[in-house]
């Protein structure tokens, strides 16, 4: 990102807002990434931001922006993951996050060659979920993707709950097995437009 850091220093306030109208989309899709709750996303982008304004005089004028973007917004997410957990991801979930966020900051980097775009990661999750037998990847859709109640899908299906949940089990068990580790938690990311 090509931005003047020492008129953002100098409190150029039209730099900073440049500089938001580039990155919060990025940094949105990142916080979703853990946080899996759009609300809280947008509050921590934009307290990262504020961050970014408070902190901006002892910014180096050759920082790579995004990166230094990245490394507050993830903190503030693990902080916030840390205090609410218990309601979010679990534990093993998290730490996957963490993994791929360290490992991958280059999906919010300007030079993204040769990485999986998300076209790419749709069409691995595809394949993952068409090899799932037909009701139970149609059950997991319905769940997951759709957000219908196990019990209506029961009731659809003329099930118990208690096998809704074993489907459901038995998808997620099967994604894990043949998504590639870190594309794992990814895959819940991109839920919400999976098929759009």
């Amino acid at each position: 990102m090509d931005v003047d850091l020492r008129l953002l220093k100098e409190g150029n306030e039209h730099v900073f807002r440049q500089i938001v109208q580039s990155c919060e989309g990025r940094l949105n899709r990142f916080a979703m990434i853990y946080t899996q709750n759009r609300a809280v996303s947008e509050e921590i982008v934009s307290d990262t931001f504020l961050s970014l304004w408070i902190n901006r005089h002892s910014l180096d004028e050759n920082t790579r922006l995004i990166p230094y973007l990245t490394v507050i917004l993830r903190n503030k997410c693990i902080n916030y993951l840390r205090s609410f957990r218990h309601k979010f991801v679990s534990i093993d979930e998290m730490d996957i996050g963490a993994m791929y966020m360290k490992a991958h900051l280059y999906t919010l980097e300007d030079d993204a060659s040769g990485l999986l775009e998300e076209e790419d990661l749709r069409l691995i999750i595809s394949k993952a979920m068409e090899s799932l037998p037909e009701k139970t990847r149609a059950i997991f859709e319905m769940s997951r993707i759709q957000g219908i109640k196990n019990k209506e899908i029961a009731d659809k299906y003329g099930l118990s709950v208690k096998t809704i949940e074993f489907h459901i089990t038995k998808a997620l068990q099967h994604l894990r097995k043949n998504l590639p580790k870190e594309y794992f938690f990814l895959f819940f990311f991109l839920f919400s437009s999976y098929w759009r």
